[in-house]
């Protein structure tokens, strides 16, 4: 019988005999004997070893009686288990184990702490092995007729002798000691919301740890039930039926987005102790934002920054094309700024560093979606230009007839009387619908500055890209900032352009300024600044209207003459700062250094912060000139241009860098609804462009959503699951405080 016990020779024999009140208990160096074991059985001596193939719990607050909640447990997982009182009180529960194990002292405390939670914490419960602690075997006076009986736990059967246990598999009890932090977490509280719902999250992360079986015995214990409070809804019987179609579900593939761990928080579980088993930390999940605050809030235009005359058509467009005002003040002062750098008008921001020089051009580019009136704002920008076009392309037609006669005259002469060539004019040129880099140099040989009008700025912006055209790049970075660039021709020789200026002036839809802002805000090859030097202006249409109003003749009329006086009257050729606004520029160059050193803002935000100088510097001057100033940038216009980067134009850069970051935002506020109905917990982008959720139907499509999502909070992805978890607080958003 011993052998059923210990594998190991026992240099020593744990002896003990009742006595009144107890018992006594010693220790003789020596193995156990056959005499020994015969009186143990007889009842005159207790005899005791240290085990290493049986599993020890001893109860000694527990009457056999109350062992129920534990033997079901046991019986449920078929792990064959003994049990009889105790040799003085209490009671006793054996499980054998036909080879010793190494873990054997964790199995058993393992089993001692479930047993506790099983029972309650008012039962005392010792797990044995334990160290070298000797236990008393059971059948004592097995053979006197007053015996300590000893009972299968299955079949409720007394054992007799020759006593041959039936032997419990090690990996069932590992699996079951495995699972008592499920029971600890569900032996809480009573879950917040539907039970069955809680029941199944704790289905789900057992089924993950390999312990579903165990952890619906466990759930399905008297102790869990009266903790649920379930009894008001169902008897015992019906939950463990109920627990057996959770755990069939929980095991299914069918149903792969599963509930599990952050629900259990939500329902007011402390999931810690599952966690710790799954090695994993319990995760403190974020309040999430509202995807709105993702991109960057829209300021309104401000009246009088602009002089009436552009104002006036700024909003009367805005109000027929349902767009803010700013688009079309944009798009207008772009065009100015090409009329200005033709008339060589040049900005010396700081009186201290004379070899300081802005070029007045701008690049603005409209951001928009089709239909949403880029192309309408800038054809209405940049018409009084197309004008002034129109009229040098009649003088340059006039010019070129001049100087063919003239050759005619001069070749017909003698030789001797011919005098001079007659020298080809230089076609004058304000716009230009081509935005090649070559067909620019070209004109810029004989003209100070042009505006170059792209309606859809996209093949542009992505042959900057390409490494053929690397020139092209280097000569729009020198025509944006006036620096002389060198033309080389194959056939034509070198042309030198000791100042040439290019303004922009396009619209670009969502979908290619997101290709073109990957890489030009990254740290490739791509990000040299050239996109920070863009002046962006996200359109952002407002509600519909049967009947927009109609733009008023006398507002394109007024534009249009005050580019005309520009074209035609004198405009300074260099415009400084006055006293007063020198001291506002000083301000803001310093707030602008604070910042621009900032480690924690984005490198490509510092990147603009570095060019923020420059354009207040073109800004005030143009301003400065269409206010009629006399060289003179005054402190109110100081004060326009400042505030017309920081509270302008600055919100729409983030909000059109954020767009196009991520693309268009649509997706990812389809699926946030989706997800926010509360059906998924659990899943993988797959799935999202599968089973087409929130309208996504390409994998790029749902990885952009994705990424919205997981810097707005929503979701988080688990890289050992390979799927996206929904942040259970997403049901916050939008709730009131």
């Amino acid at each position: 019988m011993i052998e059923h016990f210990a594998s190991r020779p026992q240099p020593r024999t744990l002896l003990g005999e009742l006595v009144e009140g107890g018992k006594r208990v010693w220790w003789e160096n020596r193995p156990p004997s056959e005499e020994d074991l015969q009186a143990h059985l007889e009842g005159r001596r207790l005899l005791g070893l240290v085990p290493d193939k049986v599993v020890h719990l001893d109860l000694d607050r527990t009457g056999l009686k109350d062992l129920r909640p534990l033997v079901e447990v046991l019986n449920a997982l078929q792990i064959p288990a003994y049990a009889g009182p105790g040799n003085t009180r209490g009671s006793k529960v054996w499980i054998f184990l036909e080879e010793p194990q190494e873990d054997l002292e964790a199995l058993a405390r393992g089993l001692a702490r479930m047993a506790k939670l099983l029972l309650g914490e008012e039962h005392a419960v010792e797990g044995y092995p334990n160290g070298q602690h000797g236990l008393f075997l059971p059948l004592f006076g097995h053979l006197n007729g007053q015996p300590r009986p000893l009972y299968e736990a299955w079949s409720k059967s007394p054992v007799s002798l020759p006593f041959r246990p039936r032997y419990a598999s090690p990996e069932a009890i590992r699996r079951l000691v495995r699972a008592v932090p499920f029971l600890e977490v569900a032996l809480q509280r009573r879950p917040s919301g539907p039970r069955h719902e809680a029941a199944m999250a704790v289905l789900n992360v057992a089924h993950r740890a390999g312990v579903l079986e165990e952890a619906k015995a466990l759930l399905g214990s008297e102790a869990v039930f009266a903790r649920w409070e379930l009894a008001d809804t169902r008897t015992l019987e019906d939950w463990r039926e109920e627990l057996s179609r959770l755990t069939e579900a929980a095991s299914s593939s069918d149903y792969p987005n599963k509930r599990g761990i952050p629900f259990l928080k939500e329902v007011g579980l402390d999931p810690s102790p599952i966690a710790k088993l799954l090695g994993e930390e319990p995760r403190e999940w974020p309040k999430p934002k509202p995807l709105e605050e993702l991109e960057a809030p829209l300021p309104p235009w401000k009246r009088g920054l602009l002089p009436p005359a552009m104002e006036d058509l700024a909003n009367a467009l805005a109000g027929q094309l349902l767009v803010e005002p700013t688009a079309p003040a944009v798009a207008m002062l772009a065009a100015v700024s090409a009329v200005l750098a033709h008339r060589k008008l040049a900005v010396a921001p700081e009186p201290a560093n004379a070899g300081w020089e802005e070029t007045p051009v701008l690049w603005a580019v409209l951001v928009g979606p089709p239909g949403s009136g880029k192309t309408p704002i800038i054809r209405e920008a940049a018409k009084p230009l197309w004008a002034i076009e129109q009229t040098l392309a009649e003088e340059n037609r006039l010019a070129q007839e001049e100087y063919e006669q003239e050759l005619l005259a001069w070749q017909a002469a003698k030789k001797g009387e011919r005098g001079e060539k007659p020298t080809p004019p230089v076609p004058r040129r304000l716009v230009i619908g081509d935005a090649t880099w070559e067909k620019l140099a070209s004109i810029l040989e004989g003209n100070p500055a042009v505006l170059a009008v792209v309606d859809e700025l996209k093949g542009l912006l992505l042959s900057w890209r390409r490494e053929d055209r690397a020139q092209g790049r280097a000569f729009f970075l020198s025509a944006y900032h006036g620096t002389p660039h060198v033309v080389d021709r194959v056939g034509r020789g070198t042309t030198y352009l000791p100042r040439p200026q290019v303004a922009l002036l396009g619209g670009v839809q969502v979908g290619p300024w997101h290709q073109v802002v990957r890489g030009g805000l990254g740290k490739g090859e791509d990000a040299d600044g050239l996109l920070q030097r863009f002046a962006p202006v996200v359109l952002d249409p407002l509600p519909p209207v049967k009947e927009p109003p109609p733009v008023p003749e006398e507002t394109l009329w007024g534009y249009r003459d005050l580019v005309m006086r520009l074209w035609a009257e004198e405009v300074p050729t260099m415009v400084s700062p006055s006293p007063e606004a020198y001291r506002l520029w000083k301000e803001w160059r310093f707030e602008t250094l604070q910042e621009q050193r900032n480690p924690e803002l984005p490198e490509a935000w510092r990147g603009y912060l570095s060019k923020r100088m420059g354009l207040t510097a073109r800004l005030a001057g143009i301003l400065s000139a269409l206010w009629g100033e006399p060289g003179v940038i005054s402190e109110r216009t100081m004060a326009r241009a400042i505030f017309l980067v920081k509270a302008i134009l600055e919100p729409h850069a983030k909000r059109a860098w954020r767009v196009g970051e991520v693309g268009d935002i649509s997706p990812a506020i389809r699926l946030a609804k989706r997800l926010k109905e509360g059906k998924v917990v659990r899943f993988t982008r797959r799935e999202v462009y599968r089973n087409e959720w929130g309208g996504i139907t390409t994998s790029e499509e749902a990885g952009r959503a994705l990424w919205l999502l997981e810097k707005a909070g929503w979701v988080v992805y688990d890289p050992e699951a390979r799927a996206y978890l929904v942040n259970p607080r997403i049901r916050e958003v939008g709730r009131e405080d």
